[in-house]
């Protein structure tokens, strides 16, 4: 269990960590292939939805293409004021785009003011889901809905990453100053913390927190360090991973999952829509007797 001092640190330095990617940020995201494939999913997971959509963690506005073809009025946050600065000045033309500064545990919302909420590589930044997940939940309308994007800790890319990073990339960190023309620890970027999910208990998680989930995937196929090293390599292997991904168990070496939530209620509300159109359609056979 995190204190408040723990918490603190954490979100210190996550911000600090994309504070500093803040000005290179957007052309790398917008060109990147495996956010191209979690946008096209999201888009398919929100083709029933429409109106007001909060953009959870909105970074420099990579989503808002999607969420405007989608025709959603956009509301974007982020925690990190640079990543605000540079979202505002690309989307400064487009009136259906609202952003500002905020925090995913204390969204400054009205309870049930969105119809849908996005949140794309976010979770994995955060200490503990819970308190995102209750704020998403309490500005989500009764049968709203919530698209979340994260990594997958039990994907063996994921898995053999961690390993590396604790062994052979953190005595790397330590050696390289030492070298003669080697840079000084502070050179290297500042690392993030990260929480990656595990999917069965992020699902349970959710449930708890009033936030029903209706569809999941998993996506980007790829295997450490082929990723990098050999990158024709490790698209062969992730092309055929994804034909592959029909089958539950491969699906599931899957970097990223993703997951579709529908708040507390919506059967409820689908019923009295049902119910009204019915009594509509009632009285109005009834008035031409």
């Amino acid at each position: 269990m995190e204190t408040h001092q723990d918490v603190a640190t954490w979100k210190k330095a996550t911000v600090e960590a994309y504070e500093s990617l803040a000005g290179r940020y957007a052309a790398r995201r917008d060109d990147d292939p495996k956010l191209a494939v979690q946008l096209s999913i999201a888009s398919d997971m929100l083709r029933a939805e429409q109106g007001r959509n909060l953009d959870l963690g909105c970074g420099t506005g990579s989503a808002f293409p999607m969420l405007r073809e989608r025709e959603f009025d956009v509301v974007g946050i982020d925690l990190s004021s640079q990543m605000i600065a540079v979202a505002k000045q690309r989307y400064a033309d487009d009136r259906g785009i609202e952003v500002s500064r905020g925090d995913a545990e204390f969204l400054p919302f009205a309870d049930a003011s969105f119809d849908a909420v996005t949140c794309l590589g976010v979770f994995e930044s955060l200490p503990d889901y819970i308190p995102a997940m209750r704020e998403i939940a309490r500005v989500l309308r009764p049968g709203g809905l919530l698209v979340l994007s994260i990594p997958n800790r039990l994907s063996p890319y994921h898995v053999t990453h961690d390993v590396a990073q604790a062994t052979v990339w953190r005595a790397w960190r330590t050696v390289k100053p030492m070298l003669r023309r080697g840079p000084s620890a502070s050179a290297f970027p500042p690392v993030m913390p990260r929480r990656l999910c595990i999917p069965s208990r992020l699902r349970a998680e959710l449930e708890r927190c009033g936030l029903a989930p209706e569809r999941d995937a998993y996506t980007n196929f790829l295997v450490y360090p082929f990723d990098w090293l050999w990158p024709r390599a490790n698209d062969l292997l992730a092309r055929l991973l994804t034909r592959m991904s029909v089958v539950r168990i491969v699906a599931a070496t899957g970097c990223q999952y993703m997951v579709a939530a529908r708040k507390a209620g919506a059967r409820f509300m689908v019923a009295i829509q049902l119910f009204g159109a019915a009594w509509s359609t009632l009285a109005t056979g009834v008035e031409c007797l």
